[in-house]
């Protein structure tokens, strides 16, 4: 169950809000965020593959070849979540590099507006 009284940027559902947390930063800070999602993309795959390894060793011994499937299985969510935090990243620099080039914060488009 999401914490909705969380005011920290990882739990924001909307991406419009995000993209205005993200034009209220600075552009250091912006970098500075983007490179934060980039290395917890690159831990969770580190995590992964050492998931994997371990399961893969421990189980080896036991049931054989049909323990590098449960190292994948164990290890697929970390490697795959990683693309979410990559995702992340990229969209932090491309809006950096469309703020600093001034665009506008909300995206700009009539078709963003929900008429609130």
């Amino acid at each position: 169950m999401p914490n909705n009284n969380c005011t920290c940027r990882c739990h924001t559902k909307d991406e419009e809000q995000f993209r205005v947390q993200v034009a209220a930063l600075g552009h250091d800070e912006r970098l500075a965020l983007a490179r934060r999602q980039r290395s917890g993309g690159y831990g969770m795959v580190v995590a992964g593959f050492g998931c994997m390894a371990g399961l893969t060793g421990g189980l080896w011994s036991s049931i054989g070849p049909a323990a590098i499937a449960v190292g994948f299985g164990a290890a697929s969510g970390l490697l795959f979540a990683s693309c979410g935090r990559f995702g992340r990243s990229d969209k932090i620099l491309a809006w950096d590099e469309e703020i600093e080039n001034g665009a506008a914060p909300g995206g700009g488009g009539a078709d963003t507006e929900d008429g609130v």
